[in-house]
């Protein structure tokens, strides 16, 4: 009943700004998109299939979740990385050896209280494998991750056991330190079953 509450509000918030002719203050609207991205606008890419993912990491996030019920055995290991040109590509492995893929886009502003980055994660991989854009399913969520003392970041990711479906969270941490230099580094270093 609360979401549905919050929901109403908000809509009603939005279509109250757009009757009256008014929308986000411009300073606010141009700090939260200053994109990083230098050659690409990641937020309307279409090619994250083809795209060469070995490129420079500017974070790399670690996650690992367990459905915690031996019956189920249900396991999967994360890896989120943030590419220095505001992609983002990342990866939940395990289920039965099958691994999916997240892309994204971030972006980042350096406040008085620290860094925050802002990163959306678009699309994932389906239960079958993906040959094109059009194959891709919708992962829309938005995170805002806030720098830590230690100049780390954490933050709650939202996946689902079978993608798109039976939606879980699983606590993300990292930094710039990279612990695995490409998504077939970390897909190795899970264990086989």
């Amino acid at each position: 009943m609360k979401k549905f509450v919050a929901i109403l509000l908000a809509l009603v918030t939005a279509f109250a700004l757009v009757a009256c002719g008014q929308s986000a203050p411009a300073a606010a609207t141009e700090a939260k998109t200053e994109a990083k991205a230098e050659t690409a606008d990641w937020a309307h890419y279409k090619d994250w299939i083809t795209t060469d993912w070995n490129k420079a990491i500017a974070y790399q996030f670690t996650g690992h979740w367990d459905m915690g019920d031996p019956q189920y055995n249900i396991v999967y290991d994360f890896l989120i990385n943030l590419y220095e040109d505001g992609s983002v590509c990342g990866k939940q492995a395990g289920y039965g050896g099958r691994a999916f893929t997240f892309y994204g886009f971030w972006t980042a502003e350096d406040t008085e209280d620290g860094k925050e980055v802002t990163l959306t994660m678009r699309k994932e991989t389906p239960l079958d494998d993906a040959k094109t854009y059009d194959d891709l399913l919708d992962h829309k969520y938005t995170y805002t991750l806030y720098e830590e003392s230690d100049g780390g970041f954490s933050f709650a990711f939202d996946f689902g056991i079978i993608p798109g479906e039976y939606m879980r969270t699983v606590d993300m941490a990292g930094n710039a330190t990279v612990q695995f230099e490409t998504l077939d580094a970390f897909l190795a270093s899970l264990p086989k079953e």
